[in-house]
């Protein structure tokens, strides 16, 4: 509708689509309004990332310092991404069954994956991602840590005691102390990991996204990730994935989809465009839905029966979540 910036402020002399909105309701098509939450079935506003024509190297320079602490903290971690294809939809539908569940909404049934993947799957169109941990790949990267560390703190150690008067004392007594401390910390880390390991298995399914690609662009479709493991934040990489997809294909931009239209940390769905914010790019406000009635009386039949739809996806999911 009209072009916005990153933190969603409109674009002095930026573009505009004024023109087309106007002819559209002089064509007689229904606006659906001006909507600034998440009112109708598809998001009036998204948020972009442009992606052509540059590095990785240039796409982390404009995401938040935070975000890229966690891109590389995820890749210390071993956290990888994968293409799942139709024999593993199940693993995907668990996880958006998981999502929702914690974010309160009805997931469509396995079968609504598995027509998607049959119509959009081999021609490209539609690719999806998972996140995954190998705990026991993490578990060696840590002994090994463990190793260096301890050996750099008998290699200190030794030269201090060979001669004392060339080191600093202070300051090798507080080094050594950093390296303990790591160690310390390092072997809490592998406590964890190994209990993960110990209730879950060697190779944890973190979460994943359903993307499309079309025309100019990669868009996240969909996607989620487990309750019980939120403390990887896998959502970043398999993110950085797609936006790495869109960059190495030649595709303009990479599409973080639905955020809202009030940019206030009030506001309950900040985060959602805060997250996606961080990684650099610009929202973008879109004209909104329109119809074109047709025939009046079976369209009023249509909204009543959308709206008793909702009503009944709502009630549903109170009686799922409260049955629990």
């Amino acid at each position: 509708y009209q072009e916005r910036d990153l933190l969603g402020n409109v674009v002095p002399d930026g573009e505009n689509n004024k023109q087309g909105f106007n002819n559209l309701k002089k064509l007689g098509y229904k606006h659906f309004g001006f909507n600034l939450m998440q009112e109708e079935l598809q998001p009036r506003w998204i948020f972009v990332t442009d992606v052509y024509g540059k590095t990785i190297d240039e796409l982390m320079k404009n995401m938040d310092p935070k975000t890229r602490q966690i891109l590389r903290k995820n890749e210390r971690d071993k956290i990888k991404c994968r293409e799942i294809g139709y024999d593993e939809l199940d693993k995907f539908k668990d996880i958006m069954k998981h999502t929702g569940d914690r974010r309160n909404f009805i997931d469509r049934p396995l079968k609504y994956y598995q027509d998607m993947y049959n119509y959009l799957g081999k021609s490209g169109i539609l690719k999806i991602l998972i996140a995954e941990l190998d705990l026991d790949e993490l578990i060696s990267e840590i002994d090994n840590e463990i190793g260096e560390l301890d050996k750099e703190y008998k290699d200190k150690e030794a030269k201090y005691n060979r001669d004392p008067s060339k080191m600093n004392k202070d300051k090798y007594e507080k080094n050594q102390k950093q390296i303990l401390d790591n160690i310390e910390r390092l072997n809490k880390k592998r406590a964890h990991e190994l209990k993960l390991k110990e209730e879950n298995g060697s190779v944890l399914t973190l979460g994943g996204i359903l993307f499309l690609i079309y025309g100019d662009e990669v868009l996240s479709l969909v996607g989620g990730s487990y309750d019980k493991y939120m403390e990887f934040q896998s959502a970043y990489t398999v993110h950085f994935e797609g936006m790495k997809m869109a960059l190495n294909n030649g595709y303009k931009r990479y599409n973080f989809y639905g955020i809202t239209g009030i940019f206030d940390e009030a506001n309950p769905l900040f985060g959602l465009y805060s997250f996606k914010r961080d990684f650099g790019g610009k929202v973008v406000e879109l004209l909104g839905e329109f119809d074109l009635v047709t025939d009046k009386f079976n369209y009023v039949l249509y909204k009543i029966a959308f709206k008793i739809y909702h009503t009944l996806k709502s009630i549903k999911f109170k009686l799922t979540k409260g049955g629990k």
